[in-house]
């Protein structure tokens, strides 16, 4: 894979990451929210399976795992980023900044069934966008991922 398939292939694997964190750890009492975590975590792995990949793919998995890997020694010495709201805000900005930079049709129509489970989601935790502490701890936290896969923003 180029260096930009595996930094999109990390974003979502960050998203899906934090939907089976979710998961896991049963932060939802509401079931209908359980469901809608579970389905969209399922989601990610369709997408990834899906996602067009190229070069040697055990390289590119161990690339990808040595990043998350060092995100997440990150993540346990920053702190707080075990809530739900700032999962969830992970979630959604992963997949925002990743819309913003592809130019493909195909990676677009593939992620684009995301923006609705991971809104209601978002909206079901912050339903009026108040929670300023979760998005800059989000904020702090994707920068960081952003910073150990190289991320360029071309647009």
């Amino acid at each position: 894979m180029s260096l930009a398939t595996n930094q999109q292939m990390t974003l979502l694997a960050t998203i899906g990451g934090c939907l089976f964190r979710m998961h896991e750890d049963s932060m939802f009492s509401v079931v209908t929210m359980k469901e809608l975590v579970d389905k969209t975590y399922l989601q990610i792995i369709g997408i990834m399976k899906a996602w067009p990949e190229t070069g040697d793919l055990k390289k590119n998995m161990l690339w990808m795992n040595d990043k998350i890997d060092k995100w997440e020694v990150f993540l346990r010495e920053a702190g707080g980023f075990h809530k739900l709201t700032v999962l969830t805000c992970i979630c959604q900005r992963g997949l925002a900044d990743l819309q913003s930079q592809l130019n493909s049709t195909y990676k677009l129509r593939l992620i684009a069934e995301l923006n609705e489970p991971l809104d209601k989601i978002h909206g079901f935790m912050d339903p009026d966008c108040v929670n300023f502490p979760a998005y800059e701890k989000a904020d702090e936290l994707m920068n960081n991922l952003y910073e150990l896969i190289k991320w360029e923003w071309k647009k």
